[in-house]
Order: C-alpha cells, then sequence, then structure tokens
C-alpha cells in the first residue's frame, strides 16, 4: 500500500473565506455554505443537482462508451462513494469532504491506488455536471507505490496450487479459484479476461483460446494452451459437466452465491477467497494480478522475444511491456556475471579490512 499524505498535502485548504477582499466574491461567493470548507463557485444550471443523480447520469451516458467490465468497475466504485459521501448537493460538495473520504477508506485498509481510482471517478462525473473546476485545487490524489506489482519465485508459484481443500461444502468454489491462479500463471490473462472466458472461446482440440473482452484492443488475442493451461481448463470442464449440460456460451468460471452455481453469469470475484488464500499460505498482500506480472517475468527470463510476449499478454508497445517487467534479482546476477571479466564459479575473495591480517592457510576451512 503506498504512503498516505501528511502535513499540509493531506489537509489543503478548501476555499477562499467569502469575505469581501478575500477574492470570494469574484468567483461567486453567494454559493459558499460557509467558510469553513465551503464551495466556491458560481451557481451551475442545475443548482440542486445532487451526488446519486450526478452519478447516475454519468453511468447511462458510460453504457454508450465502454465494455461491460469497465461499467461494472465503475459502478462499484461508485457504491463506494455513494455510502461514504451521501447525497449531498453538488455545490456543497468541497475539498475536504473528499479528503476525509480518502482518509476513511484508507483506514479501512484500502490501497491509495484503490481510492484514487474511486477519486478519479468522483472529477469525472463532477467534470460532466461543471462542477470540478471549484475545487480542483483543493483535491489531491495520494501516493502509489512504484512498479507493476511482484513476481513470484519458482517456489512462492508452488504454494497456491498445493492447497489441500478438504471441506466438501467448499472445495468447488476453491477448485475454480486455484484453476485461475494456474490459468492465470500459463497465459499472462488478467482476472476480468479469465471470468469473461466462455467454452466456446476455447478450442481444446487446437489448444488454444482466444480473449474476447479485455481491458484494452491490443488484450483481443489468441493465446496458445501450454500442459498446464490444458489441466487448468479440463478440471473446469469435469465440473462443469457433473452440474448439468455445458453450453458454448456458458462461462468458464461461472457465478457461485451461496453455492450455487450459474454458468449463464460470470463469477464477479475471487477477492474475498483470494485474500483468504493468500494469507493463508503466507503470501499476505499478493494480488491476483501478480500472477500476470509473474508470468511475464518468466517468459522474459527465459528469453521469449519481446514481440512474441507482447502477443501473448495482449499488450501495446515496448514500453508498456517494460513496465510490467521487473526481472528477478537472481536473474539479473547471472546477466552480470556473464560479463565479468573474472570466469570463475567462486566468488572472488573478499578485500581484508583496516587492521585486518589473512588467516593461516591450516585455518580455513
Amino acid at each position: 500500500m503506498g504512503t498516505l499524505l501528511c502535513g499540509r498535502d493531506a489537509f489543503p485548504e478548501v476555499a477562499q473565506d467569502c469575505q469581501p477582499g478575500s477574492g470570494g466574491e469574484a468567483r461567486g461567493a453567494t454559493d459558499c455554505p460557509g467558510r469553513e470548507g465551503g464551495a466556491v463557485g458560481p451557481t451551475s444550471s442545475r443548482p440542486g443537482l445532487r451526488l446519486y443523480d450526478a452519478i447516475e447520469e454519468y453511468l447511462q451516458d458510460r453504457k454508450l462508451e465502454v465494455s461491460e467490465n469497465t461499467l461494472r468497475l465503475e459502478t462499484d466504485r461508485a457504491k463506494r462513494l455513494r455510502e461514504g459521501l451521501g447525497n449531498v448537493k453538488l455545490v456543497a460538495l468541497t475539498g475536504r469532504a473528499i479528503r476525509q473520504y480518502q482518509i476513511k477508506r484508507h483506514d479501512q485498509g484500502v490501497s491509495n491506488r484503490t481510492i484514487n481510482m474511486e477519486v478519479g471517478l468522483l472529477r469525472r462525473v463532477l467534470k460532466k455536471a461543471k462542477r470540478w473546476k471549484f475545487i480542483a485545487e483543493d483535491v489531491r490524489m495520494l501516493r502509489e507505490r512504484n512498479g507493476a506489482g511482484r513476481a513470484l519465485t519458482e517456489e512462492e508459484k508452488c504454494v497456491p496450487l498445493s492447497v489441500n481443500v478438504t471441506d466438501p461444502e467448499h472445495a468447488p468454489y476453491w477448485d475454480s479459484l486455484l484453476s485461475a491462479v494456474k490459468l492465470a500463471l500459463a497465459t499472462t490473462m488478467r482476472g476480468c479476461e479469465l471470468r469473461g472466458l466462455r467454452w466456446k472461446d476455447i478450442d481444446l482440440f487446437g489448444r488454444t483460446l482466444r480473449v474476447c473482452k479485455s481491458k484494452t484492443e491490443a488484450g483481443e488475442r489468441v493465446i496458445p494452451l501450454n500442459a498446464d493451461a490444458l489441466t487448468a481448463l479440463s478440471g473446469q470442464r469435469r465440473r462443469a459437466e457433473q452440474l448439468g449440460e455445458v453450453k458454448p456460451e456458458h462461462y468458464v468460471f461461472p457465478a457461485c452465491e451461496s453455492f450455487k452455481v450459474d454458468p449463464t453469469r460470470p463469477q464477479k470475484s475471487w477477492r474475498t477467497a483470494w485474500r483468504t488464500l493468500t494469507r493463508s499460505i503466507g503470501l499476505r498482500g499478493l494480488r491476483f494480478h501478480d500472477l500476470r506480472h509473474t508470468a511475464i517475468t518468466d517468459m522474459l527470463e527465459k528469453r521469449v522475444p519481446d514481440f512474441t510476449v507482447m502477443e501473448i499478454a495482449g499488450h501495446v508497445s515496448k514500453r508498456m511491456l517494460q513496465t510490467y517487467s521487473h526481472i528477478r534479482l537472481e536473474a539479473r546476477r547471472r546477466a552480470v556475471e556473464a560479463i565479468s571479466s573474472t570466469a570463475s564459479d567462486q566468488p572472488p575473495a573478499m578485500p581484508l579490512l583496516p587492521g585486518q591480517t589473512a588467516q593461516p592457510e591450516a585455518q580455513i576451512q
């Protein structure tokens, strides 16, 4: 999780005082509800517009502009905004209120990146309502951690796949999650791509699958299936057949609520199960998306050409690929050792410290 801004940055001045000579009247002081964190700016053409209605209008427009998955994500973020800010009038929404929302979400253990995406949605809603410009200077995004994520070591990769579920009631759900883990490690697929996968997108005989809906246009691609991917998909197929007829339009990872499986709807999220899994195996904080980073890193370490990696992972450019590639230290160490002028399997002797004498040869073990 990133670092929450503090000090002056944590609580920026919300608005100028609505006092003569302060400049407030020049920006429409009549719209300022009070000195303490008042919204500053002229009354819009819809002064009574409230947050709930503004969000709903925004989401309705977005239906024509974005994919179903993106709309679902924004709807979820909008729910958090409604819960945290209430149905406030837009003219009364202040920078301080948004900062308090950020602090509350941070205290709930939400990552800075997630909070920034929620505030980013609020910004777009307010821009549409012509209100953002009046509080833009008072809103600060939180710092996010650098880097695209982490890559698992070979030992760590085996841990989640070795989990043994003994509870027969929960076994189908956990088996589905573990199949998703194995498939992500074998294909570089994102979580949203896995959840949107249907049986008609998979050719088990041709050993390929087609990603039809993704985060980007480049994400729509055909991926060859290796043995690990085929094993994961075969397991999902067997479980699907045990529940009844499997149709091409059914989802590979179907919705499961109250232990009832509905193959006509996709799995919404593995968030709770994933958090429980990673904590139980000692990988707390690992994101599902890190499985994608791991797969990309593995291919780069094995010297797969960049163009091939981009074709499989669905990246737009080489620059984007470099954002996701984080070759592990061991691989970097091997690379520099390969160009060392001293070719030896043994590390060089460490230099003596001041006042230190070499040990007699007989004492060297």
